[in-house]
């Protein structure tokens, strides 16, 4: 569906909403997906684009996307030092081409150690912003350092090149060797060239006579659309079928003239820059496709939308929802919770272990036995016997032993099963603990809503892995957040414990031991606090609502109905040995709610 009318289109709307602005950070969102948040007309917004293999894209989002800041690369290094805190000032786009080019122009960089600069790079205020702006407007133009990040959408050819003004290439999301191509190499220091220009007619300029060719033998429209996409530079395949379908006649025929003219219609934007990008939605309201203007082939047989921008157009055909949301889409909380699973995986295990191993001492009180009376019928054991029958028992002997150490192993298996019980039950309530505690873990992690939701759970997953191993926990690479009330409701503050540590804090810091605590019964879950400052105890409306978050933010969340257990604050107590946020409680009350996230 990116094909080059939606490049154009996206360039176009790009230079209207961010050109000019100021990039203030840059990350990866994924290996191959850089994001760009630019400070322009007095917003923030938030450049997306990727070079991936399997779906490149560029667009612009409202909303910061959930990115890896572990992920750092010799182009992100290079990015921060000559795109971050730049001025975008220009975007290409070569006719007829999926390429847009990024201009960045900035002042001579500082010489400082690469090694030395901020990892993370600090948000600048809105009013700051305004100021740097004002300030930028007397930089020495003449003075400025120019580079271009050239984004290829190409299929399986796609790729973020990052080029000096001299037009030689600095880095790029993927390097490409001689080997790969000795047409089109691309790795640092090589003059970068844009992509080789297909051999093909002009589609602005299509002609009765160069159609004529195409329509003689098959009419059949799959094959009609491959050749018009082979004959013409530029048309995809969804704007052939769209020239096709405009074309037709009452008949079903098409025409040569009237086929040129359509095809030469659908690039008129070209011209005129008026877009109007349409997304097309199934019954199920599933975005089947999208464009930068209207598609009379896919509104006769699907929902036409017409969305904000080309931008939220292609945002909403990249996964159906949006990707700068946090939750299982984040490459972070991918890897999260793929180290949380085999974690999980290693305690399951060795619960496993100890079973084994308490199914080996399930027959120590026998051993005793056995032991004893051969101790009491030593009398009756004469050389060579190999069982003592007494007392209706069958006691295995070892003929070529002595009776009385056959009877000091059984006695000594016996000790050692009484020891391991101790010592299994010990190991199985710990390992019990951990395991409730990685779910839990697990749960929130699926649940995140944040970026500040998400690094609190990393620090809490690292300190776990640091303290497994004996080491020293490294230092927290950012405070954790404040906590703030979810919600208000009659005066009283509630508060949803987003991470274990968060748990504690809401229930154990932040609530005092008359508010009402709350948890989803028998799943994993957030703490949710009713702190009553506005009202008496046990405001119905406040509870009602206190207890359809707690529903939300807990495993039941996909539930019609959950049950969620109320009781106050002091009758819940810290698990001695246990992970934060573990916790037991008493005197409980059980509602049944209908989970939600409500809280206006």
């Amino acid at each position: 569906m990116f094909d080059a009318l939606t490049a154009a289109a996206l360039a176009d709307e790009l230079g209207e909403t961010i050109e000019g602005g100021r990039v203030q950070q840059v990350g990866h969102v994924d290996r191959d997906t850089l994001w760009f948040e630019v400070y322009a007309q007095r917003r923030r917004r938030y450049l997306i684009a990727s070079g991936s293999h399997t779906a490149p894209t560029i667009y612009l989002s409202e909303r910061e996307p959930v990115w890896d800041r572990q992920w750092v690369s010799p182009l992100l290094l290079l990015l921060r030092k000559y795109v971050r805190g730049s001025r975008l000032v220009g975007f290409q786009n070569p006719p007829l081409e999926r390429i847009i080019s990024l201009t960045f122009a900035q002042r001579p960089p500082r010489l400082v150690d690469e090694a030395d600069s901020d990892f993370l790079p600090v948000p600048v205020p809105e009013s700051t912003a305004e100021q740097q702006d004002d300030d930028d407007d007397e930089e020495d133009e003449d003075d400025r350092v120019f580079t271009h990040l050239h984004v290829e959408i190409m299929g399986r050819h796609s790729n973020l090149i990052l080029v000096n003004d001299e037009g030689q290439i600095m880095e790029s999301i993927r390097r490409v060797s001689t080997a790969q191509s000795r047409v089109r190499p691309i790795a640092p220091r090589l003059i970068y060239t844009p992509p080789p220009v297909q051999i093909k007619d002009d589609p602005r300029r299509a002609t009765e006579s160069g159609i004529s060719e195409i329509l003689v033998g098959d009419s059949d429209q799959r094959a009609l659309v491959k050749k018009l996409t082979t004959q013409f530079r530029g048309l995809s395949p969804q704007t052939a079928r769209e020239a096709l379908y405009r074309s037709e006649h009452g008949d079903g025929g098409i025409s040569a003239q009237s086929l040129a003219r359509e095809l030469r219609h659908l690039y008129e934007p070209l011209l005129t820059n008026q877009w109007s990008p349409r997304v097309y939605l199934d019954e199920d309201d599933v975005v089947v496709a999208y464009d930068a203007q209207p598609m009379q082939h896919l509104a006769a047989a699907y929902r036409d939308v017409e969305p904000s921008s080309l931008s939220d157009a292609i945002r909403q055909s990249e996964s159906g929802e949006d990707p700068s949301r946090t939750g299982r889409h984040g490459a972070r909380v991918q890897r999260l919770t793929a180290q949380i699973d085999d974690a999980l995986k290693r305690t399951e295990h060795r619960l496993s272990s100890l079973a084994a191993q308490e199914d080996r001492h399930k027959d120590r009180d026998q051993y005793r036995r056995w032991g004893e009376m051969i101790y009491g019928y030593l009398w009756q054991i004469q050389p060579g016997d190999a069982v003592l029958e007494v007392e209706g028992e069958r006691i295995p002997l070892d003929p070529p032993r002595d009776p009385k150490d056959v009877a000091k192993s059984y006695l000594d298996d016996y000790r050692d099963g009484k020891r391991s019980e101790t010592q299994i039950g010990d190991a199985r309530q710990r390992l019990d603990l951990e395991r409730q505690w990685l779910i839990d873990l697990r749960h929130l992690t699926a649940q995140a809503e944040s970026i500040q939701d998400i690094e609190e759970l990393e620090a809490e997953w690292h300190s776990h892995a640091q303290a497994g191993t004996g080491t020293r926990s490294p230092k927290r690479s950012t405070p954790p957040k404040r906590t703030m009330p979810v919600t208000t409701v009659n005066g009283n503050p509630i508060y949803v414990g987003r991470s274990s540590r968060e748990n504690d804090r809401v229930t154990f810091d932040i609530a005092k031991p008359d508010d009402t605590w709350l948890h989803a019964r028998g799943v994993p879950g957030s703490h949710v606090i009713v702190r009553w400052l506005g009202t008496v105890p046990d405001d119905a409306e406040s509870l009602d609502r206190a207890a359809a978050l707690a529903a939300w933010y807990s495993g039941a969340r996909s539930s019609a109905r959950a049950e969620v257990d109320i009781t106050n604050r002091q009758s819940v107590r810290k698990i001695k040995g246990a992970g934060p946020g573990m916790v037991t409680y008493r005197n409980e009350r059980t509602v049944l709610v209908t989970p939600s996230d409500a809280t206006d």
